[in-house]
């Protein structure tokens, strides 16, 4: 029988209500009622009071104290007589070390066990120590999972950069050599019109902006947002006819001539958005590179 029901028991036996005994202990019945509900504990002191005004002994609200019937338990249980002196009770308190905060048994010197300063019984401080092992163990596994699930991202953030540097890096180097090719055939055919001098600078220079162009194209950034300025389609103004014969081949002739007209202003277009691109990746290709190095994912 725990604290609790034995606290019900004497009481009841005493005929005695929560508040009778809340006035004699100075405490509110609501105190007393969650005693006898089990949700919480009265401290030592106030055990000995009740032990006092019940006349029983205070080892009687250990866990491995005698159970008898109301009756014996009011008029004074294992033996001990109902009116007990000052003196016994206070010899009888010194023998005890407090009350189990957790179970609220009364702890002679060996059965308490302390845990973070608390006073507690051999079994609850067990119990208390599974509890926190348990928690801790809960606590590593939740911060190995997420040290796992944050490596295994930057793992695949890595890949994904390396297999587009690789793409950038080679279709870029394939068009730069392409364009290597092509003027290095140009300058030595070159019938003295563009210059050896401006030969040897564009087949110098020419591929470097290609291939930084071409690279920066997988990136979002500066070099790409001018060069796709370019391939917007250009609409031009509808075309008004007469609804006869004449008219209606007017407009199919208009039609393919306006066609044609914005083909060209779009491929002019590129070109220039294209060339304008090489000219700013060379000065935005250091920049790139070292968000790249970063794994800045603004660039994906």
């Amino acid at each position: 029988m725990n604290v609790a029901n034995k606290i019900v028991k004497l009481r009841k036996a005493k005929g005695m209500t929560q508040s009778d005994l809340g006035k004699e202990l100075n405490v509110t019945y609501q105190a007393v009622s969650k005693w006898e509900r089990d949700e919480s504990q009265p401290d030592f002191d106030t055990i000995c009071k009740i032990a006092k005004i019940f006349g029983v002994p205070i080892s009687y609200f250990e866990n491995d104290g005698c159970d008898t019937d109301e009756a014996a338990a009011a008029d004074g249980a294992c033996g001990v007589a109902t009116e007990r002196d000052e003196q016994s009770c206070a010899d009888e308190k010194a023998d005890m070390l407090g009350v189990c905060t957790a179970c609220g048994r009364i702890l002679r010197d060996g059965d308490q066990d302390g845990t973070d300063g608390k006073l507690l019984c051999k079994a609850c401080a067990a119990q208390a120590r599974a509890k926190a092992e348990k928690a801790r163990l809960e606590e590593e596994r939740v911060k190995a999972d997420k040290i796992k699930k944050q490596a295994a991202a930057e793992a695949n953030m890595r890949a994904k950069f390396t297999k587009r540097v690789a793409l950038a890096c080679a279709i870029g180097g394939l068009i730069a050599l392409g364009s290597l090719i092509t003027f290095v055939i140009g300058a030595v055919y070159d019938d003295g019109t563009v210059g050896v001098t401006m030969s040897v600078c564009m087949c110098i220079f020419v591929p470097i902006m290609v291939f930084t162009w071409v690279f920066q194209l997988f990136w979002d950034g500066v070099a790409r947002s001018v060069t796709c300025w370019g391939m917007q389609v250009i609409k031009l103004p509808g075309i008004i006819f007469s609804a006869d014969l004449d008219g209606l081949i007017f407009l199919i002739v208009m039609k393919i001539l306006l066609t044609a007209l914005s083909w060209i202003i779009s491929i002019l277009l590129i070109c220039a958005t294209s060339i304008l691109g090489m000219i700013v990746s060379v000065f935005t290709f250091i920049q790139l590179l070292i968000k790249i190095h970063r794994k800045d994912e603004d660039i994906l």
